[in-house]
């Protein structure tokens, strides 16, 4: 892959887990030397989540802080002062943008030579993940319950939403080649046992030193083990039934239990899902069918194979629905270990809140009070009688007396 031109915008939209979260780690950690290369990563973090929402409409963390404007308007003062620089964003939530969104995306972010980047993985690897993601946020559906939505031939159900708009990789590179060109496109074809292609092709786009973009394993989005994930599901359902805030359940569970679960090694013996239940099967490989016939009529740039995209059923391992009824020790350690990480979240939280709210009650109350003395003067003003104008004194009158005797005089 040769390198892109100076003052390219790369707009890397994911889609979500197909290896974002290992180049967000990279780029946001090699942020300076990125800028010694030419380029600009705008924004604090790994990626925009808090500008995108603001700005763009997208979803922020559900329970999570709100969306600001002055995140948005931070990130485009960045671009612009990139100049001649090149600039490279990563947010995998672009890949479920409306058409709209992704109009928005190029014409705000992608400067007058944008480029976007996308990864395509396969499916019977990728529905596993994408499960176990929307678990960690919330969803309370087991992995079969889920699967029978999603793999509906339609459904109004939004996580039938979340899962295609961004991985029917035809329809997705259609609509962002339409907007930068099929040259200004490229497809990266995920493959599981060359975890490195990804931050590869980065570092070969943007002209960069092999290995600059290592992944950082501390970093990664691991998948939880069958018993982490069922424990974390089974959370969201008593959360749900004791009516807990979404506020309560980002800080807990969100940013406190299930990163405290990644970050902790799993053992071999407590794998995590993997497969298709024996019903998915024959869809999953027509789906995987669809997609590689229609991605090699597109003409963009595609690095990798697209065979890797197809499904051969008998390589597909066949999940059954087996029940979960207690965690390992350590597991259960580790989870109330999270939970103490989030409740000390939590109550930072609420102490910023108590002192938000007692400002804005002092500043009501002096508003209110400076307000009431100013309706008060207004009708002591009203009530008043009009003063008489006051006596001229005799100072001033003297004169003009001395003068009309003097006339009178001169008269005679």
């Amino acid at each position: 892959m040769s390198a892109l031109e100076p003052g390219t915008h790369l707009l890397h939209i994911g889609p979500q887990k197909t290896g974002s979260t290992a180049v967000q780690s990279a780029l946001n950690r090699e942020r300076a030397a990125l800028l010694e290369h030419g380029w600009v990563y705008p924004g604090r973090r790994g990626r925009p989540v808090h500008a995108a929402a603001a700005g763009l409409g997208f979803s922020a963390p559900h329970g999570g802080p709100a969306p600001r404007m002055e995140d948005w308007d931070e990130l485009l003062a960045e671009i612009r002062e990139a100049g001649e620089r090149g600039v490279v964003i990563s947010h995998e939530a672009f890949g479920r943008a409306t058409d709209e969104q992704a109009r928005r995306v190029v014409e705000e972010l992608g400067g007058s030579r944008p480029h976007v980047i996308a990864v395509a993985r396969r499916y019977d690897r990728l529905l596993p993940s994408q499960w176990q993601q929307r678990v960690k946020v919330g969803d309370q559906r087991t992995y079969d319950e889920w699967l029978r939505v999603v793999l509906a031939e339609r459904s109004e159900d939004w996580a039938w939403r979340n899962v295609w708009v961004p991985h029917d990789t035809v329809s997705l590179v259609s609509r962002w080649a339409d907007l930068v060109g099929a040259e200004n496109f490229t497809l990266v074809v995920g493959d599981d046992a060359d975890r490195d292609r990804l931050p590869r092709t980065f570092e070969s786009m943007l002209g960069l030193p092999t290995g600059m973009l290592a992944a950082d394993e501390s970093a990664s989005n691991r998948s939880l083990s069958t018993a982490e994930i069922e424990l974390v599901r089974r959370l969201n359902v008593r959360f749900a039934e004791a009516g807990w805030s979404d506020r309560d359940r980002y800080d807990l569970v969100t940013k406190g239990l299930t990163p405290t679960l990644v970050r902790t090694e799993v053992s071999r013996e407590d794998s995590a899902v993997r497969g298709l239940p024996e019903w998915a099967h024959d869809r999953v490989v027509e789906l995987s069918e669809q997609r590689f016939q229609g991605l090699q009529a597109l003409g963009v740039n595609v690095v990798g194979d697209l065979e890797l995209l197809r499904v051969d059923r008998a390589s597909v391992p066949s999940t059954a629905a087996t029940e979960v009824e207690t965690v390992p020790v350590d597991i259960a350690v580790r989870a109330m270990e999270g939970l103490v990480v989030g409740a000390r979240r939590l109550r930072k939280h609420e102490r910023r809140a108590r002192r938000g709210a007692v400002k804005a009650a002092r500043r009501r109350a002096v508003k209110e009070t400076r307000r009431a003395e100013r309706q008060a003067a207004t009708k002591r003003a009203a009530a008043e009688p009009a003063a008489a104008p006051a006596p001229r004194s005799g100072a001033r009158l003297l004169p003009r007396r001395v003068l009309r005797r003097v006339l009178g005089r001169s008269a005679g």
